[in-house]
């Protein structure tokens, strides 16, 4: 299967906050994924970056 999204160690941070480290994940074709988390997890950061 072909790789279609690979993300590789997406940091973000709000001033002193950090909401996300080392974030990383691999999407193929045909697969279907789903992202969860409370809120404030950073889980559009995690789509929009």
């Amino acid at each position: 299967m072909q790789t279609i999204v690979d993300v590789n160690s997406v940091e973000k941070s709000y001033g002193l906050t950090q909401g996300m480290n080392n974030c990383s994940f691999m999407i193929y074709e045909e697969d279907i994924y789903g992202l969860l988390g409370i809120n404030g997890a950073g889980k559009r950061q995690a789509r929009t970056e």
